[in-house]
Parts: C-alpha cells; structure tokens; sequence
C-alpha cells in the first residue's frame, strides 16, 4: 500500500482584484509503509510532524499498492475506479484524477518517481514526469522514464527522485505567478529495505 503525506506550500504572490492565488501542493507518497511498519524511519517521521499537522487516524480502504494510489488520484474508492489489484492500472479512468483537473485549472504538474504498478509511457495529465519503467523499479540500476525518454541510473533511486524533484521546484519557481502540483513518490521503504550505502549503519 502507500503511505501519503500532503503538504500545501505558498503559492504565488496576490494577485490585485483576484484575492489570494491558489497554493502550490507537494505530495510526498511512500511505499508500502504500513502500520506494523511504522517504526521505521522514525526522524524523518519526526521532522515531518514538526514541519505539519499529524494526523492520528489515517485509513487505507485498500491497502495494496495500485489500487490506493488509483483512489489517491481520484478521490474514489477501488470499486469505483476499477483497479483493484496491481495489474488493472489501465482501469483509472484519467480524465477524472486530481492531476486533471489542477492541470485544467492552470497548475504546472509534475511526477516524480513510482506512478501506477506495470504502466507503459507518459503518465497522463502531467507535463513533466520522471517516472520507474514498468516492472523496473529498484533502488540501484532502476530504469526511469524522463520526460518520454528511457534511461538506466546507477545513482540510489531515492536520490535521483529528490534531485529531480528539487530541479522541478526551482524551475517552476522561476514563474512564480504559476501555480504547480508535484508528486514525490520514492520506492522506499518498500521491502527489500535497501538503505543507500552511506546510511546501512545509521540509527532509525
């Protein structure tokens, strides 16, 4: 399943006569972190709940891992959107999801990391995407689809995904009076559980 963590930023400046401009949104979604799992990674959990609100009931109606992000994309549950299991990804019907319509409402949207399981090419309603290789993901040697182009990188996935990431913010930060909308969505920490090299020994 997937583990989601919602934050809304400043958006752009007010505009005169229009009141407040919409707020730019950073999702941040992790894989497979479910509830007996929890105990894991717990300063990043730390420096979350300083940066936000906490939220002590969270429930997923369909704790797998296509179906919750086709329900996070569209505010519907799995029986509505038709992707019940890891290989129905092609069931979502796109034209509903919230990338949609951000994207009709003038947003700059943008995915980076693990989209739906086994999808094949662009995903849909996003103008800038890095995103896993069907049946590549990984965190080492990872196949990425980048903006419509495959590549292989030998860089920890996690760390592509956050550089990649944070060269989106700054851009779009360049047109500030545009609003955006990113999806980060690292593999992590889904099992094998295989912490970047540097980081095998440090404390949780």
């Amino acid at each position: 399943s997937a583990s989601l963590l919602a934050v809304a930023m400043p958006g752009p400046s007010v505009v005169a006569g229009h009141g407040s401009a919409p707020p730019n949104i950073l999702i941040f979604l992790t894989d497979d972190q479910r509830a007996d799992m929890m105990g894991i990674m717990k300063k990043t959990q730390r420096w979350f709940v300083r940066q936000g609100t906490s939220y002590p009931f969270a429930y997923a109606t369909t704790p797998l891992c296509c179906p919750s992000r086709a329900s996070i994309f569209s505010g519907r549950y799995a029986h509505n959107t038709g992707v019940e299991t890891n290989a129905e990804a092609e069931r979502l019907d796109q034209r509903s999801t919230m990338q949609r319509y951000l994207q009709d409402a003038g947003y700059r949207t943008a995915m980076v990391g693990k989209y739906l399981n086994d999808w094949q090419g662009a995903p849909p309603f996003f103008h800038d995407w890095a995103t896993f290789l069907a049946q590549d993901a990984g965190y080492t040697g990872a196949g990425f689809n980048v903006d419509g182009a495959s590549t292989r990188v030998k860089r920890y996935s996690t760390n592509f995904i956050g550089t990649r990431a944070v060269q989106l913010v700054r851009s779009y930060e360049q047109n500030d009076q545009d609003p955006w909308f990113l999806m980060v969505a690292p593999l992590a920490p889904h099992a094998p559980y295989q912490p970047e090299k540097r980081y095998r020994t440090a404390k949780v």
